[in-house]
């Protein structure tokens, strides 16, 4: 399962490709981050309206690396 973040910076909707579809994570949000992946039900997930407009973000809200 893959997870990624579409919409403006700062304004990401955390989201589930699922072959032509995009799943809204919103709802569940909170709870995966808590149970992990496997708890996820992508049968029951919304599709987001108009998802191929918005612009493909890190699934990660900040993304920092460490040094060496």
């Amino acid at each position: 399962m893959r997870i990624a973040r579409l919409g403006c910076p700062g304004q990401e909707i955390p989201v589930v490709p699922d072959g032509d579809r995009v799943l809204d994570l919103r709802a569940v949000t909170p709870e995966f981050l808590e149970h992990g992946l496997p708890t996820l039900d992508v049968i029951a997930l919304p599709e987001l309206p108009d998802a191929e407009g918005l612009r493909f973000g890190p699934p990660v809200t900040r993304p920092i690396a460490e040094p060496a």
